[in-house]
């Protein structure tokens, strides 16, 4: 049997549930998780209703692992979710690691970093070991200072724009006269839900209009080609697929034949006569590191340390001189 709040029996619902059952399809409303009471999946002013179905086919009712009834505030509708068990079917060749998160670069935070840095390389014992761990060294101790944990996740704002304090305020209110009216179902609390919800809704498309309307004059007022394209990328999307069930080995062995196709041609081989210049064999020194700084540009993706430039830029002189002394070891040696 499934559970209903809605008491409504017609004809259309009964031709809906011959349909289904002739194809063999599961209603899963009001049968399992977290929906065992039949929420109202319609909440609105002319009435409620369980109108949302997720319909599921009896072969794979046993994959389900839970359904319910969403809570959302900007539509009368609410939204159905329904999880499923996903078996593992990856191989361990399939397996690789992903990125590390972007360490974000605060720029409110700067002198307080390079304060820290400079405490923390004078207070730890910088040893000539192996060229890994001298570059493991390095890196640890900008992750150390900037209170950064590899294992946590990355936090996203997901959050429009024009959602401020007030909008927030206005939902949590809508949201809570909901709870209240799905566990009384009396016609008071419903009257008040709605008339909050009404009051948030037109609330957040005021901001919404309000803040498209300023980013369109400030787009129009733009003179620098920079500040232009950095608000026109504001609106790109960097949402991703995943196409096609090829492994990553095999994307793997596509890139490298691609980008490193086989060469038949003989390797000519020939010495350079040695030249020896004193400006170019002298020994880099911190002004080289700092002009090379002073050229590199902010906001650039970083490599595979998912640390970005602006954390060697103003990194203090003494981390800078550690810095200069690994590349004098790999000029020297000419092992990296």
């Amino acid at each position: 049997d499934r559970a209903s709040k809605d008491a409504l029996i017609n004809s259309n619902g009964k031709r809906i549930l011959e349909l289904l059952d002739s194809f063999g399809y599961l209603i899963l409303n009001g049968r399992i998780g977290g929906d065992i009471d039949g929420e109202f999946t319609y909440i609105g002013g002319v009435g409620n209703s369980v109108i949302d179905l997720a319909c599921i086919n009896l072969d794979l009712l046993p994959y389900v692992s839970d359904f319910c009834v969403d809570m959302r505030t900007h539509s009368d509708h609410m939204p159905i979710v329904t999880s499923f068990k996903l078996l593992d079917e990856l191989n361990s060749e399939d397996l690789v690691l992903p990125l590390l998160p972007k360490l974000n670069w605060n720029k409110q935070c700067a002198t307080i970093y390079k304060q820290k840095l400079e405490k923390y390389v004078d207070s730890i014992r910088y040893c000539n070991e192996s060229m890994d761990n001298n570059i493991d060294f390095v890196l640890d101790a900008i992750v150390s200072v900037s209170n950064y944990n590899k294992n946590s996740r990355p936090t996203y704002n997901r959050n429009k724009p024009w959602f401020d304090k007030e909008c927030y305020l206005a939902r949590s209110k809508s949201f809570k006269q909901l709870k209240v009216y799905r566990k009384s179902s009396k016609v008071d609390d419903k009257r008040l839900y709605i008339t909050c919800n009404n009051v948030y809704r037109d609330l957040w498309q005021k901001k919404r209009k309000e803040y498209y309307s300023n980013y369109a004059e400030q787009l129009n007022n733009s003179r620098q080609s920079k500040e232009f394209w950095e608000m026109v990328r504001a609106f790109k999307k960097c949402n991703s697929w995943i196409v096609g069930n090829i492994s990553t080995s095999v994307w793997m062995q596509y890139f490298k034949q691609l980008y490193n196709p086989p060469c038949f041609v003989n390797r000519l081989y020939f010495a350079e006569p040695l030249y020896e210049n004193e400006n170019l064999d002298r020994p880099f020194s911190i002004t080289d590191l700092n002009l090379v700084l002073l050229k590199v540009k902010n906001n650039k993706a970083p490599g595979n340390d998912r640390i970005p430039f602006e954390f060697f830029k103003h990194a203090p002189s003494n981390f800078l001189k550690m810095i200069l002394n690994i590349f004098h070891e790999i000029f020297e040696t000419g092992n990296i």
